[in-house]
Parts: structure tokens; C-alpha cells; sequence
């Protein structure tokens, strides 16, 4: 690109602009404007490209400002078109698309102060000075752009005096990020360049936009900003857009879920364990009940309220379901009671307690409900130790479920009462 008032070079997907106007301290004359817009619509364009330096030809000054001589000769109209496109160039650099690097190299006066306000990133040196002279000339500039950088009070101090800002105050107030000697200044652009180069650049140039499009709004209307742009256009390479239907399955019956079988039992999915007909999860086999086979002591329960109390017909069904009742010799077999002392499951002693007080009150055995307290009772306390361990491992069984299944977050509960 061969250009009369600008210098271009590209190296390591880093281009450097260099304002070549040394004899007139770099002043942004028309072409030199014109052809600094032209190259960095030439960057922007260019994919190699991932970051651009701009910097100022010899030692005293990166830029004067604006070439007033230049203006001498020129009528209204003149002026009023070139200052339209100094509007329009100032603009675009201020929204360039990429990194703009500034080597502020020397002093920066009026425009040229402008112009380094709007870059991204400022290198100074031990030579370097800023002035915003617009309120000497009688015009205005900066005020859109100096307050981002260095806070409403210090941007109404220099913009209202127009004294010059040294390199430590610059640094020291935000107008430069860094101070590097002067031999190294365009040297150390080029690395942080390379540095910005090194990452995606798609983005490092979303993230300029962002910046850019959230000056002036508040901090959720910023955040909301952010998600809208990380979700829509600043989506990741490869990365589709995650919709509610497709969460990530529970490992639990995720092949049912894939197969369009439903997790909740019911449906195709109602097979997901095998041997459970309503598609719960079966319990282990150590917690299987007990099966329901009456004992001796039922049946002869049974016997004796067929025989004695709901008559002939009667005993004869209820024997033909039972077991015979057992016969016992002694004193207390006036009724043929059979009497089976060896304990019992504690839910069948609940499920005799009617057979009890029926046979009580048939006059089978008067002495029965005082003779089998103490053996139920002893039956009883044998079978607590069981019931408590039952407990625990229902509790344990319990704990695991809910860690199984998704729970709400918890701030979507009600609050408790006070």
C-alpha cells in the first residue's frame, strides 16, 4: 500500500500505521486524514489482521493536531465538507472494529489529542504530552470522549484550562496505560498486539463492541446486554443454542427418555425395571415382605371361633383354609385351645388381637388374655431391636431417593413462617 503522508507494514497478524509528517510534527492534514481512513478500512476488511498500532514519524511528536495552515486558503464550503469528513474519520476511528493500539511517541496537542482519547490502548514515554487546546481556537472537542477515560471532574479541568498533561500524570489519571522508554515503545505495541492477536478474535472484537454499546446504560440493562450477545451473535464456534427441552437425562432411564418412553412410570417407559409393573424402582429383596401363611396359632384361632361361635357350616370353610388346630393335653384344654408359646412376627400379634378377644368372650379359655400377656409382651420386646434397624435403613433408603431425583433450587421455595 503505497500512501504519501502515512506509512503501513504488516508483521505477525499485527499491522502499524505510522503518521509520516515529520516535518510538520505529524499534523493531520486533509490527505493524511483521508488516507489514514482509507488504510484502516483496508485493515478492517482484512482477516490477517487482528490488531493495528498507530505511532508518529520522528521523536518530538506523535501529532500537533490539526494543520491550520492548511485551512488559510480554503472557502466555507471547503471547510465545511473537510470537516464533515474529519467527523465521519474521527468516528470510525473511534469504532473501529479491532484493537487500536496508540505509540504516543511525543506531544499530542488539539485534534491529535481527540484522536488518542478514542483509541483503545495508549504506550507512552518519557516524551510524551497531551493538550485539548479546542477552547483556544474556539471550538469544542473531546468531551464525548475524554471523561471515559479519565472521570468528569479531570476531563472538565484540562478541557476548561488546556495545560499540559505530562507522562506521569497521563499514566496516573488514565490517559496512558503504560510508560516504556522511548527505544522500546514501539517494540513493546508490537508485543501487546501479538498478545491480543493470540486470542479469537471474533471475541476480542465482540468485546470492543460491547464496551462500546453499553456506555451510558445501567448496570442490568449492561448485564442483559451480555447474555442477549453471548446467546445470539457472540455465540461460540460450534456451540448450538440451548433450548429448555434439551436438559441432560438422568443416567436413571435415560435409555426410556431416548426412546421416547416417559420417566415417570407410565407409558412405554413403564418397563425400565425389569419385574416392576407400575415403573417404580422394586425394592431390595431383604425388604420384600413377609408372606401372609397364617400361623398354628391363627388357624387354631380360626378352629375354634368355626366351631364354637360361627357354627358347623362355618368351622368347616374355615378349616378347609387353615391348618388343623393342634391339640394340647392339660388343664386348659376344655376347648381344644391350642397354645403355641413360640413368638410371633410382631404385625400378626396385631392381626390375632380381634381372634383374641372374640375367643375371649366365647369362654374358650378365661384365663387366655392373663396367661398370653407376658409371652406377647416378651415377643414384643424381642422384635424392637429389628423394628429399629428397620427404621434406619427405611430412612437410609429414603435419603438415597432424594439425592436420585432433581431437587428445586432452594431459593424457589416458600420462605417458612415465623
Amino acid at each position: 500500500m503505497a500512501d504519501e503522508f502515512i506509512l503501513t507494514e504488516c508483521c505477525d497478524e499485527v499491522a502499524l500505521i505510522t503518521l509520516n509528517r515529520p516535518e510538520k510534527l505529524n499534523a493531520l492534514s486533509f490527505g493524511l486524514v483521508r488516507e489514514l481512513d482509507e488504510a484502516l478500512t483496508a485493515y478492517e476488511k482484512d482477516d490477517a489482521v487482528k490488531a493495528v498500532i498507530l505511532t508518529g514519524a520522528g521523536e518530538r511528536a506523535f501529532s500537533a493536531g490539526a494543520d491550520i495552515h492548511e485551512m488559510a486558503g480554503l472557502s466555507s464550503e471547503e471547510l465545511a465538507q473537510r470537516q464533515a469528513f474529519r467527523s465521519e474519520a474521527t468516528w470510525h476511528v473511534a469504532t473501529f472494529a479491532k484493537p487500536l493500539i496508540g505509540a504516543i511517541n511525543g506531544l499530542a496537542y488539539g485534534g491529535a489529542a481527540l484522536l488518542s482519547s478514542t483509541l483503545d490502548l495508549r504506550i507512552g514515554c518519557e516524551r510524551t504530552q497531551f493538550r485539548f487546546l479546542a477552547a483556544s481556537y474556539g471550538r469544542v472537542n473531546s468531551t464525548w470522549s475524554l471523561p471515559l477515560l479519565v472521570g468528569l471532574p479531570k476531563a472538565k479541568e484540562l478541557l476548561y484550562t488546556g495545560r499540559v498533561v505530562g507522562a506521569e500524570e497521563a499514566l496516573r489519571i488514565g490517559l496512558l496505560n503504560e510508560i516504556v522508554p522511548s527505544a522500546r515503545l514501539v517494540e513493546t505495541a508490537i508485543e501487546i498486539a501479538q498478545a491480543i492477536a493470540k486470542n479469537d478474535a471474533r471475541m476480542v472484537q465482540g468485546i470492543k463492541r460491547l464496551l462500546h454499546e453499553e456506555i451510558g446504560l445501567g448496570w442490568r440493562e449492561r448485564y442483559a446486554t451480555e447474555e442477549d450477545a453471548r446467546a445470539t451473535w457472540l455465540r461460540r464456534a460450534g456451540q448450538r443454542q440451548r433450548r429448555w427441552t434439551e436438559r441432560p437425562k438422568r443416567a436413571l432411564g435415560a435409555e426410556v427418555m431416548a426412546s421416547g418412553g416417559c420417566c415417570r412410570g407410565g407409558g412405554p417407559g413403564r418397563d425400565r425395571f425389569p419385574g416392576s409393573k407400575s415403573g417404580k424402582r422394586p425394592l431390595p429383596a431383604r425388604w420384600k415382605p413377609l408372606p401372609r401363611t397364617p400361623s398354628p396359632l391363627l388357624s387354631t384361632r380360626i378352629g375354634v371361633i368355626g366351631g364354637d361361635v360361627a357354627g358347623d357350616g362355618d368351622a368347616v370353610k374355615a378349616e378347609s383354609r387353615t391348618e388343623a388346630p393342634v391339640p394340647r393335653t392339660g388343664p386348659d384344654n376344655s376347648a381344644g385351645l391350642a397354645r403355641d408359646r413360640r413368638p410371633q412376627p410382631w404385625h400378626q400379634f396385631t392381626r390375632q388381637a380381634p381372634l383374641r378377644r372374640a375367643a375371649d368372650r366365647s369362654g374358650a379359655c378365661p384365663s387366655a388374655r392373663h396367661c398370653d400377656r407376658p409371652a406377647r409382651q416378651r415377643a414384643l420386646r424381642k422384635q424392637i431391636p429389628k423394628l429399629r434397624r428397620t427404621v434406619r435403613r427405611v430412612s437410609k433408603i429414603h435419603r438415597q431417593s432424594r439425592q436420585n431425583w432433581r431437587l428445586p433450587p432452594p431459593w424457589l421455595n416458600p420462605l417458612p413462617r415465623q
